[in-house]
């Protein structure tokens, strides 16, 4: 009886389809109320996974949701492995979303909502099938967004605990696959939108005899261990670079004869050298906003204000960098052997590398001369009127804009392209910037930049220009 596929009807020529596994039957009702309202704003299709206990109201259930197929599944995997299973059915549609009448939230929910798992679950509804809010996530996936949650149910801040009861599993799930699974930021409650044909791809697979009958645990679980993966799952068709750049200035055939980085960390000047296209450092290359490496290592969008202080920067000609009264020193120890972070108040630039633990104001006249060198080489090349690539993580679209004008207007006859890399969860609206390319993708959080499991994206990024080094003076 497990898996009965019902096919009411078939399915209307639309671009979106919502996907519904109802496990508690008494919350139709409601459910109704978000789907009609949603309606009477937008067309789209609804599949609903069901179980056993639910066969009597089957016809009930695909008549108020008016839903083209109705699955019969076993009660095993959660709402997780139900959606695997509808994953099969929505082949031709664009954009889906998923949702569940889960009555547990996450156990890391922040908020007003933190015990009332029934607040927690009417918030999701309220936001993943809002008219108004779907408008706006539909335009994030037509640009190249994989996967959209509300930010408040992203959890970005990686703790052992997220992840030390699923390892075991997430290596069932890399080796089913044949994908390499991390730490990353994962969406709590597995409730979201997603471009279709970004999962579509594990429909190649035999997932099902992976889960285990289900026993009612919060943790550990086959379940828990796709929540915690399908964020990375989703991206997976994303490390093609040529398929997530999203506006029209990309062009292969151009050649650069420069690339450097622009911040906001070290992790782009890590692996430029570590790929042979950066032999020298320039001023960007391993300092970063004062933000960088925060205690809490959380994954942070870049605001104007922080940005500002690169633009500064560039347009003082690095004057005044490092000057002793404008330094602040913090010592987090949690960050082992390089437990210092310096802070430039008038740029608002951080060093975790530059200056000597413990030594920093003894150090002042070795750093300013080394700079020197490095502000030499940055103004070599941004003199030269010879392409040049810049390269900046974690940068907003009204940041970049700011960048943007400022390097036109300060290097005439420069031919310039910034390239902004933003975390795979940022949204990817339509950006009109000049001489600006934006993609979103993983790479490795800041702490741990140097990760060599995040080696091939970097790689596809830089194959995918054309980079004809020319030397810089050292």
């Amino acid at each position: 009886m497990y898996n009965t596929k019902m096919k009411f009807r078939d399915p209307k020529p639309v671009d979106t389809v919502i996907a519904i596994h109802m496990y508690y039957f008494d919350m139709l009702d409601d459910l109704c109320v978000h789907i009609d309202k949603l309606r009477e704003h937008m067309d789209f299709e609804v599949i609903v996974s069901t179980t056993e206990d639910n066969k009597p109201h089957i016809e009930e259930i695909a008549r108020k949701l008016d839903a083209f197929r109705v699955l019969l599944v076993e009660n095993r995997g959660r709402d997780v492995l139900p959606f695997l299973k509808a994953l099969r059915h929505v082949e031709g549609f664009k954009y889906a979303c998923k949702i569940h009448t889960k009555t547990t939230g996450p156990k890391a929910w922040i908020g007003p909502y933190k015990h009332s798992f029934g607040n927690w679950r009417d918030l999701m509804w309220n936001t993943l099938m809002n008219p108004v809010e779907v408008k706006k996530i539909i335009r994030f996936l037509e640009n190249d967004t994989a996967i959209y949650a509300p930010s408040n149910l992203w959890l970005r801040k990686i703790h052992q605990g997220h992840f030390k009861k699923n390892l075991e599993n997430m290596k069932k799930i890399e080796e089913v696959v044949g994908m390499k699974l991390s730490k990353q930021p994962f969406i709590a409650g597995t409730m979201f939108w997603f471009d279709v044909n970004r999962l579509i791809w594990l429909n190649n697979y035999d997932l099902e005899d992976l889960f285990e009958p289900e026993e009612g645990a919060t943790d550990g679980k086959m379940e828990h261990a796709f929540e915690r993966c399908l964020v990375q799952l989703a991206r997976k068709p994303l490390e093609r670079i040529n398929g997530i750049v999203t506006n029209e200035r990309y062009d292969k055939e151009k050649i650069y004869n420069h690339v450097m980085s622009l911040g906001h960390g070290c992790q782009a000047s890590a692996h430029l050298k570590r790929r042979g296209l950066s032999r020298v450092s320039f001023p960007f290359d391993w300092i970063g906003d004062a933000s960088i490496h925060n205690e809490e290592n959380e994954f942070k969008p870049m605001d104007q204000e922080e940005v500002s202080g690169y633009v500064k920067v560039i347009e003082n000609d690095f004057n005044g960098l490092w000057n002793a009264e404008d330094l602040d020193v913090t010592i987090v120890e949690k960050w082992g052997d390089n437990p210092q972070k310096v802070v430039d108040r008038k740029y608002n630039i951080g060093s975790v590398h530059e200056f000597e633990v413990g030594h920093v104001f003894d150090n002042i006249e070795r750093v300013q001369m080394m700079f020197e060198r490095r502000i030499k080489r940055f103004n070599s090349v941004m003199n030269s009127n010879e392409p040049v690539l810049l390269i900046r993580t974690m940068m907003n679209e009204r940041s970049s804009r700011l960048m943007s004008d400022m390097i036109s207007k300060k290097y005439l006859n420069l031919d310039f392209t910034i390239l902004v890399i933003n975390r795979e969860y940022e949204p990817l609206g339509s950006w009109d910037i000049p001489n600006v390319i934006k993609i979103n993708l993983e790479f490795a959080p800041d702490w741990d930049a140097l990760n060599p499991s995040y080696n091939h994206l970097w790689n596809n990024i830089f194959n995918s220009f054309n980079i004809k080094m020319k030397e810089v003076r050292k």
